[in-house]
């Protein structure tokens, strides 16, 4: 507990930021934790259903019906795989509207550790809006520098990462992995979709819808 004591509203309202960030870090770290429990469920269940119905198809030869077994796991794989990533996005978006106060409450308390993120993970339009804000300051610069050096070329480093967020809000920051992960399922989705139009075309599955 990093409390100031002595009497004063200076000491009442520094304490009070303090609570206030401290229970936001908390809020952060529930929702980080529940984003990687959602993914510690949906990975193996998604490539579970993607296995056993490729599995199984062989128990339906003659059964005149494969190939709708097949369409069935591909839907079912896409639903889980699009809400699993919709959950994601869902928990990400509330992690990131935290940046604002963090970065308003960093400033009261001298704290760096979010700012520092924050910075870290602009993305190029971002860093270059605030290139334009730092004199001398050039776009191909502000890419390769980090917080520290960003820090030390302005008295206000927080008010000016304040004002990219009031510009750029959620897209101040990198999607920070998601877009790989976001390509990962659409390409299980899309791959095992074309395996299934492909093989209909090619009569793969002959022997198993006849």
């Amino acid at each position: 507990m990093k409390y100031r004591f002595g009497g004063g509203k200076m000491t009442n309202k520094y304490n009070n930021a303090y609570d206030e960030y401290k229970e936001i870090q908390h809020l952060r770290e529930i929702w980080s934790g529940g984003m990687g429990r959602w993914n510690q469920i949906f990975i193996p269940l998604s490539w579970a259903i993607l296995a056993l119905f490729i599995t199984q198809l062989p128990k339906f030869k003659g059964e005149n019906w494969g190939l709708q077994y097949l369409i069935t796991g591909w839907l079912l794989l896409f639903v889980f795989l699009v809400f699993w990533r919709r959950i994601c996005h869902l928990i990400d978006r509330q992690i990131v509207n935290f940046y604002p106060r963090c970065l308003e409450l960093e400033k009261d308390l001298s704290f760096e550790m979010q700012s520092s993120y924050f910075f870290n993970n602009l993305s190029s339009n971002a860093k270059n809006f605030l290139a334009f804000q730092i004199e001398n300051m050039t776009c191909e610069k502000i890419q390769n520098i980090d917080y520290r050096e960003f820090k030390d070329l302005t008295k206000e480093p927080n008010e000016l990462l304040l004002k990219v967020w009031d510009k750029y809000k959620q897209s101040s920051v990198t999607n920070r992995g998601h877009f790989l992960i976001d390509s990962l399922a659409a390409g299980i989705i899309i791959g095992y979709g074309m395996v299934i139009i492909i093989g209909v075309h090619l009569n793969w599955w002959i022997w198993w819808i006849s």
